[in-house]
């Protein structure tokens, strides 16, 4: 079998890709840049991830320098700058934007260790500071330098938080844990929190979306459901993301001024993951028939398109569009339950395979459920519910009977909790884990079946 794949990071509006390949040959994942058809590696030596690129062309992202153990990195026309934090921390260069003002979350390693948020610029550090709590995870910065993120507080709890010239201001003082999506050229901020409420007698958790803008909080809704989550929003504050329905489904959907648009079809799921300048919305769309099958889609002026990547050949593979920029550029991607992955570019009508190079020929046109799919190959879904109160829950795909070892990671690298090992035998499992963490935030789950190379996924927890 074939283990080459490859992951997409980001496009910029000149049309430049930045992702990662990764080769058992190579031993580990190789950073790239595609420009004009041409692929560079980027010299960050194996294990490193690109996680961001201006339209310049510059890139940030981590070095591996140990398990769980990174360095932010800066690459800028074929020159590595590794971007040390004060006092021998580790940490991530997570956003760079047109300015060349790098976003840094820093930790130093350590039992007691936790993390902060930073701006770099020019070689100079400027610590975002904290709402009180030991622990500060930017998440976004615009162009005006300003900064949105997650901050902890001294009870526990989590916030969002907003970020501008040294001042550092508190969106959620309501919240017990809240996250931020997205930060606009404007200074608006979308995130969501999460909060108990009373239903039939019941409680349940709400998952809560917001907009935030000068002092201004503004409850985006919902599709008639009890959650919904945004995932990006343009300068206009044009929101999408996903909301659930009356009937439990989850739908993609467009926010703007106040008006919540369902861009999903009864009966499917669907999520939209990225928006431009223009109003474009791109994402996914669950075929119909409970395939677990996924396609992209395109969505503008109020219609549709669903833009299949390739006939899906393994039951549980998925494929969506997860970004496009200000010329109509998408950028593409499939996941295969054997964690193989590739990334394509849509543009002038075609899919271009990033690994191989090859057009696929599929148009443009409606979902259509395969009536046959070959015997599904082994690996592991991400956790659902994602954020999750108490236990969540792993599908995985076994080809023989083996052991199943999961881990959970702070940011910091710190192994937090530990599953049992289970003996699992030849099939379809699905596995709850309830790690009961002391504190809300963002985790990393380890999984990690028989000596395969392990899955990591990223994980909200909430107490």
């Amino acid at each position: 079998m074939n283990l080459d794949y490859c992951v997409a990071r980001e496009i910029n509006n000149r049309g430049q890709i930045t992702g990662y390949r990764y080769s058992p040959s190579a031993r580990g994942k190789n950073a790239f840049i595609l420009d004009n058809g041409e692929i560079t590696e980027l010299g960050t030596g194996p294990d490193a991830e690109p996680l961001s690129m201006n339209d310049p062309g510059q890139i940030v992202g981590r070095m591996a320098v140990g398990p769980m153990s990174f360095r932010p990195f800066l690459w800028d026309r074929g020159r590595v700058t590794d971007l040390s934090l004060p006092a021998e921390m580790r940490g991530w260069a997570l956003e760079i934007n047109n300015r060349s003002q790098v976003l840094v979350y820093g930790y130093q390693p350590g039992p007691l260790a936790f993390g902060h948020g930073y701006v770099w610029e020019r070689g100079v550090f400027t610590d975002l500071g904290g709402l009180g709590g030991s622990s500060t995870f930017p998440t976004a910065l615009n162009e005006r330098g300003q900064v949105a993120g997650t901050a902890s507080m001294r009870g526990g709890d989590t916030h969002a938080f907003f970020w501008d010239q040294g001042v550092m201001t508190d969106l959620t003082p309501q919240a017990q844990f809240a996250s931020v999506a997205a930060l606009n050229n404007r200074g608006q901020v979308v995130g969501y929190w999460i909060h108990h409420s009373r239903h039939d007698g019941g409680s349940i958790d709400t998952v809560t979306a917001f907009s935030w803008e000068r002092g201004e909080f503004t409850e985006i809704g919902s599709l008639g459901g009890y959650s919904t989550l945004p995932a990006a929003m343009n300068d206009k504050g044009q929101v999408v993301g996903y909301s659930a329905t009356s009937t439990g489904e989850k739908h993609a959907f467009f926010w703007d001024r106040g008006v919540m648009t369902d861009l999903s079809s009864a009966g499917e799921w669907g999520r939209a993951l990225g928006i431009n300048q223009q109003g474009q919305v791109v994402g996914e769309a669950g075929a119909p028939g409970g395939d677990w099958v996924s396609v992209p889609f395109i969505w503008e002026r109020g219609a549709r398109t669903l833009l299949p990547i390739r006939a899906p050949a393994v039951r549980g593979s998925t494929s969506m569009a997860v970004a496009i920029n200000n010329r109509g550029d998408i950028l593409g991607s499939t996941f295969e339950p054997n964690d193989v992955r590739s990334a394509y570019l849509w543009k002038s009508g075609f899919w271009t395979d990033l690994l191989s190079a090859e057009e696929t020929t599929n148009p443009p046109g409606p979902s259509v459920a395969p009536e046959s799919f070959q015997s599904p190959m082994q690996g592991v879904a991400a956790p659902f519910p994602n954020p999750s109160r108490g236990a969540g829950a792993f599908s995985l795909w076994i080809e023989r009977r083996d052991d199943v070892r999961m881990s959970l990671y702070d940011p910091a690298g710190r192994l937090v909790a530990a599953r049992p090992a289970e003996r699992l035998g030849t099939g379809a499992h699905t596995l709850q884990w309830n790690p009961n963490v002391e504190r809300s935030g963002l985790y990393f789950v380890r999984v990690q079946i028989g000596d395969a190379a392990p899955t990591v996924y990223r994980w909200i927890l909430v107490r």
